[in-house]
């Protein structure tokens, strides 16, 4: 029997992600911080939808979900988060503050409300992000079905033409769009350059 409390959450970002290291340049570990809040609603007997209170949670994650999430989430996305839930307290000097903290195992836009596009990257065991062709496995159009007859030989039935290579920009986002800069909008913060005093 576990005493774990896994959940699911469907819930809108409330901040942009906050990405930090932590470690040495040989052994950098990225990890990703950010509020989001979910308000559930129900329908009264008169047929009306109405919002119960907010409820909030801070969300964090490590390795590479934490870079995949800090590049591909901003302020106001859908969401669905699926993690452990705790709770963190701390002292405000007016109170203790105790904040629902979610350790995400699985990050995704939530497609009830939108749609989005999965670009797969490669990284190395540092987070770093390979460039293309490097240990990249063979593409969909150089395999073969297991058990499936070569295009050269005789038992090779005649089938649906393959489908067209799409193009090598196609998962490509415009660097920048109207009114918007290249860089990221998520904050990278350093925590192993330490400040001198």
């Amino acid at each position: 029997m576990t005493h774990q409390l896994d959940l699911t959450i469907q819930g809108t970002l409330g901040t942009n992600p906050v990405l930090t290291f932590s470690g040495n340049d040989e052994r950098r570990l990225a990890y990703c911080r950010f509020r989001v809040a979910t308000t559930t609603r129900h329908r009264t007997r008169s047929g009306q939808w109405v919002d119960d209170a907010t409820m909030w949670f801070t969300a964090k994650c490590w390795g590479s979900l934490a870079l995949n999430a800090a590049e591909a989430l901003r302020k106001g996305d859908p969401v669905l988060l699926a993690g452990r839930m705790t709770q963190e307290a701390w002292d405000s000097g007016k109170g203790v503050i105790i904040t629902n903290v979610l350790s995400l195992t699985a990050v995704g836009h939530d497609l009830n409300r939108g749609y989005t596009r999965f670009a797969r990257v490669r990284r190395d065991e540092n987070g770093n992000e390979l460039p293309d062709g490097a240990t990249t496995p063979a593409s969909p159009s150089s395999a073969t079905t297991p058990g499936a007859a070569s295009a050269g030989s005789a038992d090779a039935a005649p089938g649906p033409a393959a489908p067209a290579p799409l193009p090598a920009d196609h998962w490509e986002a415009p660097a920048e769009q109207a009114g918007q800069s290249a860089e990221p909008p998520y904050v990278v913060v350093d925590e192993s350059v330490q400040e001198e005093g």
